[in-house]
């Protein structure tokens, strides 16, 4: 699912991500200053190479990001890849550190559970 501009609503999905071969799938990827409101999903990573939601850039990154659901079959399953002030890209792991990104006006109440298929 891909978001563009700063009037972007992406709530109340599911969405299940598969692995192609070779690469890797974004559940969401904000393109180039894009500034969604990001709250409200239940995010299936499948494989290893699936990622939760990326920036594109360092000028991308949501206006809320709020009460998101993320799964996956392992623990260290990178749910956000953050872009700001960085010249390479940190992969976010942790649930606690996804609720506490900086630069997010409402952020928080994100979960992330390990299962070994869908929910």
């Amino acid at each position: 699912m891909g978001a563009n501009g700063n009037q972007a609503l992406i709530a109340g999905n599911s969405i299940h991500t598969h692995m192609p071969t070779p690469g890797c799938v974004y559940a969401i990827h904000m393109h180039e200053d894009a500034h969604p409101d990001i709250r409200d999903n239940t995010i299936y990573l499948t494989d290893t190479g699936n990622r939760g939601i990326l920036e594109e850039d360092h000028v991308s990154r949501p206006t809320a990001l709020l009460a998101n659901r993320f799964y996956a079959p392992r623990s260290n399953a990178a749910l956000y890849i953050d872009h700001l002030g960085a010249v390479d890209p940190q992969l976010i792991t942790s649930v606690g550190a996804l609720n506490a990104l900086p630069g997010v006006p409402t952020v928080g109440g994100n979960t992330f559970a390990v299962v070994a298929a869908a929910p």
